[in-house]
């Protein structure tokens, strides 16, 4: 085995215990309702669904019990009542998603139906479908969950920062345009002030690559952070964060004096904010640091495997 390969083992060896370690904590988000969670929670087919709100806690076992899945959700449609469910059942830790197969993966499963969710950072997770791959949210919500950590109150009802969108760019030219809605947290790494009551915040990025090579070349932000004139500049590319060594991060270049954008690429479709040292910003439980492309997913890219090679962690599956 070279040094570079034991390099590689022992940083996936670390990951997965890493990830193993933090299953003491709750993971807690709202997500779309779409058809594998609502399948997954055995939600019936007739029940509005809109959202769902999430405690997910892979327990330890103590005292010579076995560990455990608990599950605590509320879900239904915008504006009513939502119904309330717990489930229990198992989990573990696995390897592998097709684009990230040193990747830890949270493997759960409730009376015979079964998820997964990568372990993007430290404090994050995202659904993935049955072929492991990352699942699409939308403008308004995701499908990260985050450690639930104590958060200090607002001083009055939560503010979310709109924008007013210009025509959406097509053609050759563009890569793709990803959306989302992350907390307010991003505008302090940013340096752009915000109320005391900013909650939220939209994205929308458009990036923007050569036609010929198909490289990535510039972008254009507009959120609210940006009301009156969209962000633009030129994109450079990293490799490798403080968490994940074969990360592709872009750098979204700023003007003098402006802080630049960095996002961390989950796949083609999805990409989250981290900050210059490749750091995941922590959701809470409305929202995450994620983007999601707008319109139909890309193809997956060539050799990127059907499946991936999973590590069972000791259960028969």
């Amino acid at each position: 085995m070279t040094r570079s390969q034991s390099v590689r083992v022992v940083a996936v060896v670390l990951s997965l215990l890493a990830c193993a370690n933090a299953t003491a904590e709750i993971f807690v988000g709202v997500t779309p309702c779409g058809m594998p969670i609502r399948e997954f929670l055995d939600i019936p087919a007739k029940s509005e669904c809109d959202s769902v709100r999430w405690d997910l806690w892979p327990a330890r076992g103590v005292n010579g019990h076995p560990d455990k899945l608990v599950v605590t959700v509320e879900y239904g449609a915008d504006g009513k009542l939502p119904k309330r469910l717990k489930r229990e059942g198992r989990w573990a830790i696995t390897q592998g998603t097709p684009e990230h197969p040193d990747g830890a993966v949270l493997w759960v499963e409730l009376s015979g139906r079964e998820m997964a969710l990568w372990r993007v950072g430290p404090h994050t997770v995202h659904f993935l479908d049955q072929d492991r791959e990352l699942l699409v949210g939308n403008s308004r919500r995701g499908y990260t969950l985050a450690t639930a950590f104590s958060e200090k109150p607002r001083p009055g009802p939560g503010m979310t920062l709109m924008f007013t969108p210009a025509p959406e760019a097509s053609g050759p030219a563009v890569f793709g345009t990803f959306v989302g809605r992350t907390p307010c947290g991003l505008s302090q790494v940013l340096n752009i002030p915000v109320p005391a009551i900013c909650e939220k915040l939209d994205w929308r990025i458009t990036l923007f690559q050569d036609p010929q090579t198909l490289a990535l070349t510039n972008y254009r932000i507009e959120g609210g952070l940006f009301q009156n004139t969209p962000r633009e500049g030129v994109i450079t590319q990293q490799v490798s964060t403080s968490f994940n060594r074969d990360a592709s991060v872009l750098k979204l270049e700023a003007a003098p004096g402006e802080q630049p954008v960095y996002i961390m690429r989950g796949d083609d479709n999805v990409f989250f904010f981290v900050d210059r040292t490749g750091k995941l910003g922590v959701g809470d439980r409305e929202s995450g640091y994620v983007l999601y492309r707008v319109g139909p997913p890309a193809p997956r890219r060539p050799g990127s495997s059907e499946t991936s090679d999973v590590a069972s962690a000791g259960f028969d599956r």
